[in-house]
């Protein structure tokens, strides 16, 4: 077996060091169990490594008031009888208490005074890795939410530089397109003695659809750069909503998607209605377009974490690969081809921030992908009296 000091080394997280020094404290100390409980933020302890021990012993878990031979005594009686003496050691770096490394003997194995030293010293060398591998993944998550802040940041002052373009590109298209318009209704009254099928009746028609078309990209691009809540926010049931983007968005599924729906309980939210149902739709749109011509199914849930409502459209198609993955939400990336516009999932993106929401994708290759929308809870006050409600009731009747 390699030195203790060279297991620790390469040890990557502290469940490896600690798996590697009981195996250690049974291979090469000659304690014939060993254990390493760990202190929870509840006062309690739990073993989270264990060599050699009855499994009474690998899943004890209680109250712990100081590691010493108290504690070792009630770990010596969940024994039953395997063990005959016990050694229980702090394990302690840089004034933090981590937990003990506890070695249990069968008498014939008595640990001698010399033994007990180099158990103690193994103890030492475990706490202070463990307290460096411990710091080590604070930093690493500290360091993945900074990454992660950053990301959210540059995103959302992309979106903001796009939002005002798109704001001015919106403006001159509608100056274009709503005299054009208005011309090709022009047009149509002039042509109203044409018979029906006529060259010039079906110019003018395809000339119509191309123009509502634009107007459409006018719309979406108009929807992308408001940048800040609308006035028109207020606090709604999310189950309601839901519900009508569903009833938008079915007809798309035609016999090759089944559409499962599970609403939970879930509290009311903040936001613009119509906002919300045209973001909803289109990643539903998109979960059914995703199964493509294979039988799938897309799930819709909704419910409630952490005070906020959410929610969950997860579809059984191919996934996306990492390369995509991390574009979903960029304004004009699309995977549709001329077909898709990209900016669909943008604008569901900037719609969940201007609201104090977010939107979040989990998907892999072969694995589906899932959209979680979440928006924080708010509170609806109460009446402060009777007297109030019919008040209440007159104006909803109104």
């Amino acid at each position: 077996m390699l030195p203790l000091g060279d297991l620790l080394a390469r040890a990557a997280e502290p469940r490896e060091m600690l798996a590697s020094v009981v195996a250690a404290a049974v291979e090469s100390l000659g304690a014939d169990g060993a254990a390493v409980i760990q202190v929870l933020s509840s006062s309690e302890g739990r073993v989270v490594a264990a060599r050699s021990l009855p499994s009474a012993l690998e899943e004890w878990r209680g109250e712990v008031d100081a590691f010493d031979a108290e504690l070792g005594e009630t770990l010596l009686a969940r024994a039953d009888g395997h063990f005959d003496e016990v050694c229980v050691l702090p394990l302690v770096s840089s004034g933090d208490l981590f937990g003990a490394l506890v070695l249990f003997f069968r008498r014939p194995n008595a640990p001698t005074p010399e033994r007990l030293r180099q158990c103690e010293d193994v103890a030492k060398l475990l706490a202070m890795s463990v307290g460096k591998a411990y710091q080590l993944e604070e930093l690493r998550s500290a360091y993945e939410q900074l990454r992660t802040a950053r990301e959210k940041l540059e995103r959302g002052e992309k979106l903001h530089a796009l939002g005002e373009m798109a704001a001015g590109v919106a403006h001159d298209l509608k100056n274009i397109l709503n005299p054009l318009s208005l011309q090709l209704q022009l047009m149509r009254r002039l042509l109203r003695r044409e018979p029906v099928g006529s060259p010039a009746l079906d110019c003018v028609e395809e000339m119509e659809q191309v123009v509502r078309r634009g107007i459409d990209t006018v719309e979406r691009l108009r929807a992308f750069s408001r940048q800040s809540p609308e006035s028109r926010v207020e606090a709604v049931d999310m189950n309601d909503l839901v519900t009508e983007a569903l009833a938008l968005a079915r007809p798309r599924c035609g016999e090759r998607v089944e559409l499962v729906v599970d609403l939970r309980a879930a509290p009311r939210v903040e936001l613009e209605p119509s906002e919300f149902v045209a973001a909803l739709v289109n990643i539903i749109v998109n979960a059914i377009e995703a199964i493509g011509e294979h039988h799938g199914t897309v799930r819709v849930t909704t419910g409630e974490e952490g005070r906020r409502a959410f929610v969950r459209i997860a579809d059984d198609g191919p996934g996306m690969p990492p390369e995509v993955q991390g574009h979903v939400f960029e304004p004009f990336f699309t995977t549709k081809g001329r077909s898709g516009t990209g900016l669909g999932l943008a604008i569901a993106f900037a719609f969940a921030q201007r609201h104090g929401g977010e939107i979040a994708l989990v998907t892999a290759v072969g694995q589906g992908a899932t959209f979680t929308l979440a928006f924080p809870a708010v509170e609806v006050e109460k009446p402060p009296s009777t007297r109030a409600a019919p008040r209440s009731h007159r104006r909803g009747a109104r």
